[in-house]
């Protein structure tokens, strides 16, 4: 009979972890052709507990767990029906262990937990069907928030995330070819991909179930106790695709038409944003239908094997099905970078790309140069966002572009030049007292070598991109982050996200590391302080956001300079004083260079600013 977990529980050095005799897996897969158990109840919520039947074709025998591991034949035999109950009171187990990270401390009491049944069915010759599993929610009120908003319960084999040699989720024993530990939850890539099963449940109801493959997500973020996951949809798992519309109609493609299925999806802990885990959400929200891309999220609460992981974002992973999903491009056809290449061996031209400042020369507009490798638009916008947000941490790093690899000409986007998409954009808002609203983050990012150089070259040497950009970043500031627009969307968040966000705090006993001491606080009052912060950032920044634009640009050219031959002088404020009137034939070369004032307008008070210039 399979020992139950609580009592596989030991202590190893200073960490919790849980000793695992049998990580193996089922002895044969569903291809035998072993009929799976069928279960009484579906997965769903409960009001009271019941008795749970499983039944076979006779000739067959049920085995069975209830701690999310495979059932093999050294499971539980089923029979007699199993009651299932609300665990809740019991000891947490999953939640106890401390080698997720290294300054981890448990919660004191029971987190909430589901009642999670596998079962899979035997022939006498030992072979097995495939795993069947439910997962059931025991006396919840109609009005806990949990009944109100979507809920996913990821069940894999403990094994994989908690085992000190396999599990992902943990630092574990393993050592890199220093013999240093390398925490298992750092590594990456196919090795380090576990099978699980992952169902949703929407407003009480089991929505949508599928057999995936899982992986930890981020990077810096890892080191946190509640860290995110990838989830991926492969023919191995017997999913080719996830066909849910896991966003409620937000997730479209380029021709507007809804997404309602999807290869990879993360959930997601906020990343550097992990007490709010608001921030990326908004500013994607805020961006949508843009000319660059965004990725759609939508709140969750997690279940990992049965016990209360808190809250995060289901979120769209940015790779190759993304930019396949929303552009009609092959998969396989899609160049995507998030990161710089190797110099000998990359054939992408992200490098010469990266490079093409120094082929400008002979004071040529580089407008032409730069519009053949990528797409102005689509870059204008994007440059623009990060700008107007104080996103201290992009550029050189946190971005993503793609391309066609060959150009088709019936496919607008399939032109083979590079499309930006917002990525990873929490680090600013206030976030840790690093931004406020009056941040110029032109002047922050100006040094630091990445993508944004290109944003600088061509404000330097570019009339025609300078006025582009002018356009966009002021369009956007006014119609999707102007301050009636976020407060509105911010505070519709917070009502969702502040019940659970306190939960989630608590679960894992959070200390923040923000501007504020809220480590003697309460969850709840630390909450409340950090969102004040957010709140009061977009509050003032669209005033600071607008003036920086005008300051910066007014530093690439001649002040007052509006007909665009170099000086400031008569000519210049006749011009302007025409196109105040409302003359059609008075057209501004460059027109921020008449916002004298810096006030993102162009009015009287200008042009008399403009008359005092050229007096002295």
């Amino acid at each position: 009979m399979k020992q139950h977990l609580k009592e596989r529980i030991t202590a190893t050095g200073t960490a919790l972890l849980l000793v695992f005799t049998n990580t193996g897996m089922l002895p044969v897969s569903a291809e035998t052709g072993i009929p799976a158990p069928v279960f009484s109840q579906e997965s769903g919520f409960y009001p009271d507990s019941f008795a749970l039947r499983l039944t076979v074709p006779e000739g067959f025998t049920v085995y069975y767990t209830l701690d999310g591991s495979d059932p093999t034949a050294d499971a539980h035999l089923y029979q007699a029906p199993i009651t299932v109950y609300d665990r809740t009171p019991e000891d947490n187990i999953y939640a106890a262990v401390t080698d997720v990270v290294s300054d981890y401390i448990p919660p004191e009491e029971p987190v909430d937990k589901a009642m999670i049944v596998r079962a899979a069915a035997a022939d006498t010759a030992g072979h097995f069907s495939e795993i069947v599993t439910k997962t059931y929610f025991i006396g919840y009120a109609e009005s806990d928030y949990l009944m109100n908003m979507p809920v996913i319960s990821l069940v894999t084999d403990p094994a994989n995330l908690f085992d000190e040699k396999k599990g992902i989720y943990v630092a574990g024993t393993n050592e890199d070819q220093f013999g240093c530990i390398k925490p298992n939850y750092w590594n990456e890539g196919k090795e380090w991909e576990r099978p699980a099963y992952f169902t949703l449940f929407e407003n009480g109801t089991a929505a949508y179930s599928a057999d995936i493959g899982i992986r930890i997500h981020g990077n810096s973020s890892r080191d946190s106790a509640q860290k995110s996951f990838s989830f991926f949809s492969r023919k191995e798992y017997g999913t080719k695709r996830l066909k849910y519309d896991f966003f409620e109609g937000a997730r479209k493609d380029a021709d507007g038409n809804i997404l309602e299925s999807v290869n990879h999806l993360m959930v997601r802990n906020g990343g550097n944003d992990q007490h709010l885990k608001l921030r990326d959400r908004l500013n994607q929200e805020l961006a949508a239908g843009l000319r660059c891309g965004t990725q759609a999220q939508r709140e969750c609460i997690l279940f990992l094997d049965g016990e209360y992981w808190g809250l995060y974002n289901i979120t769209e992973k940015v790779n190759e099905s993304y930019v396949a999903d929303r552009y009609h491009i092959s998969k396989d056809d899609v160049i995507l970078m998030k990161d710089l290449p190797d110099e000998e061996t990359d054939d992408s031209g992200f490098l010469d790309l990266l490079n093409l400042s120094q082929e400008i020369g002979g004071g040529e507009d580089p407008y032409d140069l730069y519009a053949a490798h990528m797409d102005m638009g689509s870059f204008a916008d994007y440059a623009a966002v990060e700008v107007i947000i104080g996103n201290t941490d992009c550029g050189f790093n946190n971005y993503a572009l793609w391309k066609s690899r060959t150009v088709d000409p019936e496919n607008p986007y399939a032109d083979g030049k590079w499309r930006f998409v917002l990525y990873d954009t929490e680090f600013g808002q206030g976030l840790f007292g690093t931004s406020d609203p009056d941040i110029n983050i032109f002047e922050e990012l100006q040094s630091m070598s990445g993508i944004l150089d290109i944003l600088f070259t061509l404000l330097q040497y570019s009339p025609r991109f300078r006025t582009e950009f002018a356009d966009a970043y002021l369009r956007i500031c006014g119609e999707n982050y102007n301050p009636d627009q976020v407060l509105n969307r911010l505070e519709a968040l917070w009502l969702a996200y502040r019940e659970p966000l306190t939960e989630t705090l608590t679960r894992f006993r959070f200390q923040t590391y923000d501007s504020y001491d809220i480590a003697e606080l309460s969850s709840e009052e630390g909450l409340t302080a950090l969102y004040s912060v957010l709140h009061g950032f977009w509050q003032d920044r669209a005033g600071y956001a607008e003036a920086h634009l005008i300051r910066y640009l007014q530093g690439c050219i001649m002040p007052g300079d509006v007909n665009g031959d170099g000086t400031a002088d008569a000519a210049d404020a006749s011009l302007f004083r025409d196109w105040l009137s409302g003359d059609p034939d008075a057209a501004l070369t460059e027109w921020y260079a008449a916002d004298l004032n810096a006030d993102g307008r162009l009015e009287a008070a200008d042009l008399t600013l403009l008359k005092k210039m050229i007096m002295f």
